[in-house]
């Protein structure tokens, strides 16, 4: 969630779901943590999907009846829809770079003697 100190408006960027691959289970536990806060502050952003004016600020309630992801769905059928779906995509083009940076914390890799810094990409064995 990302807000703006100055007018409190806030936006969730992204609200992962929990996923424990090992086990194959999907759960919503730190998105509904995340939700209930942004609830709580009663704001967050709308940046206009499918031709829609962009609005600076819509509420959770008004996303949770618009959402066609979430729009009158349990959380198992979200769940459901989710894991269907993510099953048809392939692998994100820039999955291998963002993952060196997420786990740097946003910091890049440590710059060479020549003061460049790589991303690594490997070429085979994905």
């Amino acid at each position: 969630m990302v807000k703006d100190p100055a007018s409190t408006a806030c936006a969730i960027v992204d609200s992962v779901m929990d996923i424990d691959y090992a086990a194959g289970r999907i759960t919503s536990t730190h998105a509904d943590q995340l939700i209930a806060h942004v609830r709580d502050q009663g704001r967050c952003q709308d940046f206009g999907p499918n031709g829609r004016d962009i609005r600076w600020e819509t509420t959770v309630a008004e996303e949770g009846a618009h959402n066609i992801h979430v729009a009158g769905k349990s959380r198992d059928a979200f769940a459901a829809l989710r894991t269907k779906r993510d099953q048809t995509l392939a692998m994100p083009k820039l999955i291998i770079p963002s993952l060196q940076v997420n786990m740097r914390g946003g910091a890049l890799p440590p710059a060479d003697e020549d003061g460049q810094r790589f991303l690594k990409v490997p070429i085979t064995g994905i």
